[in-house]
């Protein structure tokens, strides 16, 4: 792809940029882009716009491509990298296999544990692939040392839990904690958790994905990194018991069990005039 070659360029093309990254089926991103006006840095909002905050994300952003190949100090680079940071997590939550719906993301997205896995997959997700995402738009020429800097992590309780899960699914299923959590990135909040016990060996939908979903659940309340970790592999070893008694004959659990963005609402205030890269 052709890489932007100002900020409003940006802005039209960075979900393309999010899907070509992650191979997603869609982006439910509708080309509007709000300013905020809450106090929160970005929302991924449910009718498909995207509101970010204007100090900390729209306006570095645009002095970014206004100082373009410009050399800048080790501060200012990582104000610029944390802005595009949050463009690819916001990108994320609206990442989904084609013709997934908006609607039936927001009503999984209320049950147990769905706010936590999203984030901390979206989470975990930007920051792994933002430098391959900076580099995809050319980014690292507008502004040169942007991928050697550190990123501000976000959402500490719900992240390190995320990775504990997927290296644990990756272990379980062969494959790499990369591709798991690329997978599971491109789903909505309808189909997370499914996946979840669909790799664990569980027939999503049962008291064991309910299990789950209720561990990371208790992430709301958590502090620490370590006790978010703890909740991730306590999370994975409830699925592994579960497809253990499975296997032995004749028992109920084997019929039951194995078969084979802080998002806000709508409501949220945003500038009424804002503005669309259709």
């Amino acid at each position: 792809m052709t890489y932007p070659a100002t900020a409003d360029e940006l802005f039209r093309r960075h979900a393309e940029a999010a899907l070509e990254l992650s191979g997603a089926g869609q982006t439910a991103w509708n080309s509007r882009i709000l300013q905020l006006t809450s106090g929160q840095l970005a929302v991924a909002l449910w009718d498909g716009s995207l509101a970010l905050d204007g100090p900390e994300v729209l306006a570095p952003i645009e002095e970014m491509y206004g100082a373009a190949g410009a050399r800048h100090d080790p501060a200012t680079l990582v104000r610029y990298r944390d802005a595009l940071a949050t463009l690819l997590h916001e990108q994320s939550h609206f990442l989904g296999p084609a013709g997934a719906t908006q609607a039936d993301a927001r009503a999984a997205f209320n049950r147990p544990g769905a706010l936590e896995l999203e984030e901390g997959v979206a989470e975990a997700w930007a920051q792994d692939n933002l430098n391959a995402y900076l580099h995809l738009l050319g980014i690292d020429q507008v502004a040169p040392g942007i991928t050697a800097v550190p990123s501000t992590q976000s959402y500490p309780q719900y992240t390190p839990a995320v990775r504990e899960l997927v290296a644990g699914l990756a272990t379980d299923t062969g494959r790499s904690p990369p591709d798991v959590l690329t997978e599971l990135s491109n789903q909505t909040a309808e189909g997370q958790w499914p996946l979840v016990a669909h790799l664990s060996g569980l027939v999503p939908g049962t008291a064991a994905e309910d299990t789950m979903r209720q561990e990371f659940a208790r992430l709301t309340a958590v502090t620490g990194v370590n006790e978010s970790r703890a909740i991730g592999r306590q999370a994975l070893a409830e699925a592994r018991q579960a497809v253990a008694g499975a296997r032995q004959p004749g028992t109920e659990a084997g019929r039951a069990v194995t078969g084979g963005r802080v998002r806000a609402s709508a409501t949220t205030r945003v500038e009424a005039n804002g503005r669309s890269w259709s």
